[in-house]
């Protein structure tokens, strides 16, 4: 991809305001824009850019709509980050380009990603002047001192200072706010990878689903150690914490990427971008193997390393996983009405839930052998989410027919793809 020749450089006003926008979402977010069909321009944040019959557009307190047959063009947030993650892997590992990234998130007001980019470069080059000017830190007797509390130290300073969760280290990009005792070069991963999944997610699921765009930030929290991870029961798991809105995993020892990053930050998705308001009155899973089982299905679509995740060209089911089911030839109509808690209940079965879901969303997200097999299930997960139906067998059987006729089509396709 070619990039620009020259972006205008950022002023003290222009680093002001992006670092200000990281602290939090400014009361009129204009980013987005919409061109009319008699060319006006409309600016603010386009919530519900999928509707069937209109365009959803807020201003601070104001709503409008907007026809589709009225409107020209939608340039949003969204096209802005994905020309980033374009443009990051254009540039790669090449130090001299990379300050441009910086200039060009800025000139886009993409505050988070200019931020995160900006910490990627002087933790790999800890003399960059401009890097360290852009994230405000203090030049003191030839060292680049960083904030730690009211006061500026050095990185390891600042490393030890958020090392406990109850000090974690917060930071934001456009879709996602990452709370983290696991160190600041994690965290800027993470986040990298974590817009890339939501870009994923709205082109894998944004339209079919007429979803809503993700607003304000979408909480994941990451300790650095999981004998420190506040596990939801005997079995040691990350999990969506529903009723206090927040994806929570942990790093096992020497692993490059968090425990289910994708899938419990998926789970958070579903919740940010699906379910509408009222749905889950009670804060409750309303339809928990779907949540699991897209979790999975989504992580399985992703590879790459930390920071730098590509989603493939189709989600790979492991073949153990297609055994396991096989083998145990698990009940759908189980299945499809299995609670959140038993995915984390200290059980031998607790391991086949987990493969049975897997195994039955890369099914019903197939295409083969039957082409309309993903539109029936994407049709179920409208229902089940928007239309708060949950677990309703209803629901399954009016979106994919009866699961007693599915449950040996499942198996054959299982079969297949045991090798």
């Amino acid at each position: 991809m070619t990039l620009p020749h020259r972006i205008p450089e950022l002023t003290a006003a222009a680093i002001f305001v992006v670092l200000f926008a990281t602290g939090g979402r400014a009361q009129t977010d204009l980013r987005d824009k919409i061109t009319l069909m008699n060319g006006k321009e409309v600016r603010g944040r386009v919530l519900s850019p999928f509707g069937p019959e209109r365009i959803l557009l807020v201003q601070g307190g104001k709503r409008m709509r907007y026809p589709h047959v009225m409107v020209r063009n939608v340039h949003t947030v969204n096209d802005d980050l994905r020309t980033f993650f374009e443009y990051r892997k254009t540039i790669g590992k090449n130090a001299k380009r990379a300050w441009f990234l910086v200039e060009w998130a800025a000139s886009k007001k993409l505050a988070g990603m200019a931020r995160l980019q900006a910490l990627s470069i002087v933790l790999a080059d800890p003399k960059h002047d401009k890097a360290h000017e852009f994230l405000g830190h203090k030049l003191r007797k030839a060292e680049w001192l960083w904030p730690v509390d009211k006061r500026h130290g050095s990185l390891a300073k600042f490393e030890k200072y958020h090392a406990k969760f109850s000090k974690a280290l917060e930071m934001t990009g456009e879709h996602f706010r990452v709370k983290t005792n696991a160190g600041v070069a994690r965290a800027v991963e993470m986040l990298f990878d974590l817009e890339k999944l939501y870009l994923f997610w709205m082109d894998t699921f944004g339209e079919p689903l007429h979803m809503r765009e993700a607003i304000e930030p979408i909480d994941v929290h990451v300790w650095s150690s999981q004998f420190k991870f506040p596990k939801i029961s005997a079995v040691q798991l990350p999990y969506y914490e529903i009723k206090n809105d927040y994806a929570a995993t942990f790093f096992k020892p020497d692993a490059k990427r968090p425990e289910q990053l994708f899938v419990v930050a998926t789970q958070a998705l579903i919740y940010a971008t699906l379910v509408e308001s009222g749905a889950a009155p009670d804060r409750a899973h309303l339809c928990a193997w779907a949540e699991v089982g897209l979790g999975l299905w989504v992580e399985s679509a992703f590879d790459g390393k930390p920071g730098r995740a590509e989603p493939l060209k189709k989600a790979r089911l492991d073949p153990l996983i297609a055994s396991t089911v096989f083998r145990s030839r698990p009940r759908l109509n189980r299945v499809i009405h299995l609670h959140y808690a038993l995915f984390y209940e200290m059980s031998r079965m607790t391991t086949i839930r987990w493969a049975a879901t897997e195994g039955l969303v890369h099914y019903l997200m197939s295409e083969k052998p039957d082409p309309k097999m993903r539109g029936r299930f994407m049709k179920y997960l409208e229902r089940v989410f928007r239309k708060g139906l949950g677990d309703s067998s209803t629901a399954f059987d009016k979106a994919m027919g009866k699961v007693e006729t599915l449950q040996p089509k499942f198996m054959r396709w299982l079969q297949v793809r045991q090798n």
